[in-house]
Formats: structure tokens, sequence, C-alpha cells
């Protein structure tokens, strides 16, 4: 059975995902270890408080992420929101990669995704915000032309 590497390297991301732990499993993973212990020989306090300490860490960063990858979304929904009435270039999507024939049209409205910003252009085309070329202010344009 051939399986190219395209597909290869996405089947073992999908399995990493599977296997990566968050904060709840690692709670659990606690709980069990503290009521499966040997009575007569318990836990140190110090790798109580130690594990503890890392249990508290990882929540910590976890919230921080969380955090971080809402404010880079708001960022990219604000950033999209400024297209608004501006002149972007865009790669035709009917080009083909040997000839790609780019497009310039006005934004006429933003569309937020799960995937990201995507405007609406005059001329009818969807681009997604990351396939923009190029910004133009109209009126700064004309004034110097």
């Amino acid at each position: 059975m051939n399986i190219d590497a395209v597909q290869a390297g996405q089947q073992s991301m999908s399995g990493l995902t599977q296997n990566i732990l968050g904060k709840d499993d690692f709670l659990r993973l606690l709980l069990i270890q503290m009521q499966h212990q040997d009575p007569l020989n318990p836990m140190d306090n110090q790798a109580m408080l130690a594990q503890m300490a890392q249990f508290s860490s990882l929540e910590q960063m976890s919230n921080l992420n969380s955090t971080l990858e809402r404010s880079s979304t708001v960022g990219a929904f604000m950033d999209a929101t400024r297209m608004l009435g501006k002149d972007v270039q865009v790669v035709d999507p009917s080009s083909t990669t040997d000839d790609p024939r780019t497009v310039v049209s006005r934004v006429k409205a933003v569309n937020f995704t799960a995937e990201g910003p995507v405007v609406a252009l005059a001329n009818g085309m969807v681009s997604r915000f990351d396939e923009i070329l190029t910004v133009v202010d109209p009126e700064v344009t004309q004034v110097s032309n």
C-alpha cells in the first residue's frame, strides 16, 4: 500500500493531537495517584507540592495560550475591517500557477469564518484575508494621480 508523504504527515499529526494530555487529564492522574498510593508509604509532601506547582504552571500556560489565540483572532478581524472601502489586489482564482493574473477590486464586506476573515469584493469575488497581495486607499490614489 502506497502512502504519499502528505498523507503520512497528516496521519501522524492527527495521531499526535489525540495523544496530547490536557490539564483535566493531569488532574485526573494526580487524583488517581493519590487514591492508589501505598498508605504505609505515602507520597512525600515535597513531591506532592512539586506536582501541584507543575499542574498550576500548566494551567496558567494553557490559559495564556488561549488568551493569545483570542487576541490574535481579534487583531486579524480588526485588520480585516480596516480593509472596507479599500482597493485590494488579489490573485485571480481562474488564473494558473504558471501564469498568475491579479485582479484589483474594492472591498465591500468582511465576513468572519472559523478559518479567519474573508473579504467580499465589488467584482463579486470572495478572497481570504491572507490572499490579499496589496491594499490601496482609493482616496490617496485619486489625489496622487
